[in-house]
């Protein structure tokens, strides 16, 4: 099974491909992702871990349609990337902001972009607020509350009502993930 760590910076996995820009102890592959194509075969990998990098890609459909070029049918590609209303999400070398809908959920573009009912299928996708699974924060650990949050705006429809309102000022979460399955025909 091939595994792609993209983007891992300093975070470099064992079984993985671990690919960067910079040539850090662990990394096998070291690509500027703004550079098409990737330097990988077609249909490569079953697993994809796209941690805190694609809001630093300018082109982020030709990535996405790069990542499925890469990935073989039924794979998986795990996105975590911060939400808006992170603190984290507005620095100066992100280009794109992240919410619920961002990849799915009946929408078919993002920003009239990305077509994914074709390439990609929904598997899963949950805000964080307390402990986002790649990069675990302690301060939101220190606030108790944000793991009542967590549960309460992850329920069908909450996540709507919470990005639409003031709560996303008074409650900021910490990332968005999203759990996408490769589709070809």
């Amino acid at each position: 099974m091939q595994k792609l760590n993209l983007g891992c910076g300093t975070r470099v996995y064992k079984d993985y491909v671990n690919l960067d820009y910079h040539k850090h102890s662990g990394v096998d592959v070291v690509h500027d992702l703004n550079e098409f194509p990737w330097p990988f075969k077609e249909n490569t990998f079953d697993e994809v871990l796209a941690v805190d990098i694609v809001e630093h890609l300018p082109d982020v459909t030709r990535s996405m349609k790069e990542l499925y070029r890469i990935c073989k049918n039924g794979a998986i590609i795990r996105i975590q990337v911060p939400h808006f209303s992170s603190a984290t999400a507005h620095h100066e070398e992100h280009y794109h902001f992240f919410r619920w809908k961002s990849f799915g959920d009946g929408v078919k573009d993002l920003d009239k972009v990305l077509v994914f009912g074709k390439m990609f299928k929904l598997r899963k996708k949950k805000i964080h607020f307390f402990n986002a699974p790649y990069t675990p924060n302690l301060l939101h650990r220190v606030l108790f509350y944000n793991y009542f949050v967590e549960k309460l705006v992850n329920i069908w429809r909450l996540p709507l009502l919470y990005e639409n309102t003031f709560l996303r000022s008074l409650f900021p979460a910490i990332a968005m993930y999203f759990e996408l399955e490769v589709v070809k025909q």
